[in-house]
């Protein structure tokens, strides 16, 4: 990590300890004056609090290394966490999310919770991009030497506009988006020597596919 990240993530954690206390802050005014739970503005309040979190959290994750703990991952697991982690958010919005994912020993070498945050962040983007009644596919297969990580939605979709833009930082559709999920979902792919594919068409859904090389 050079300087000018170091720096990054030191003052994005710095900033991110007092807007902690700012919303303890605030709940406890609100305890206190039960009115404020009337006025439209008080939940706003709250957004803007959450919304800095979220950007000051990228901002520190952007600046990170991108591999700094290597070792072999068991793709597998991975796998079945991310289903167990967003099973019940897409039940609840009423969408349908489907995993593929070969038993077999795949594994790739690399960072395990930086590519746990990788998935994270291409599956919520997927959520965002979808309505009730949509599909979400996760698909892992080998190829060769490979491991491609597919997500494909039959979501909004992007013009090519959108999808030229996709990796510029603080470029966002999302009302609450912070425009840094892809960068970092990029920055992570390709500090593991793997590269991220777009194919997406408006109104007919998104694909995104990760390419990783896969641990012997």
């Amino acid at each position: 990590m050079d300087e000018k990240e170091l720096s990054l993530s030191m003052i994005s954690h710095e900033l991110k300890n007092p807007l902690t206390l700012i919303r303890s802050t605030l709940q406890v005014i609100e305890s206190r004056h039960k009115e404020l739970l009337k006025e439209p503005l008080w939940s706003q309040v709250y957004q803007d609090v959450d919304y800095m979190s979220r950007l000051l959290s990228e901002l520190s994750a952007l600046s990170m290394e991108s591999v700094p703990k290597p070792s072999a991952v068991h793709v597998y697991t991975i796998m079945m966490d991310m289903e167990g982690m967003f099973l019940t958010e897409a039940l609840k919005q009423k969408k349908i999310l489907r995993m593929q994912c070969p038993k077999k020993e795949l594994y790739v070498r690399g960072d395990e919770l930086k590519l746990r945050q990788m998935l994270v962040n291409l599956i919520q983007n997927a959520l965002d991009a979808t309505n009730a009644g949509d599909y979400i596919d996760i698909i892992v297969e080998q190829e060769g030497n490979k491991a491609l990580f597919h997500v494909c939605d039959t979501g909004c979709g992007m013009d090519l506009e959108q999808q030229e833009r996709l990796f510029h930082p603080f470029v966002t559709h999302k009302p609450n988006g912070t425009g840094l999920g892809m960068v970092i979902v990029k920055k992570i792919a390709e500090g593991h020597g793997g590269n991220v594919r777009v194919q997406s068409s408006k109104n007919s859904g998104t694909k995104i596919t990760i390419e990783l090389p896969a641990a012997k």
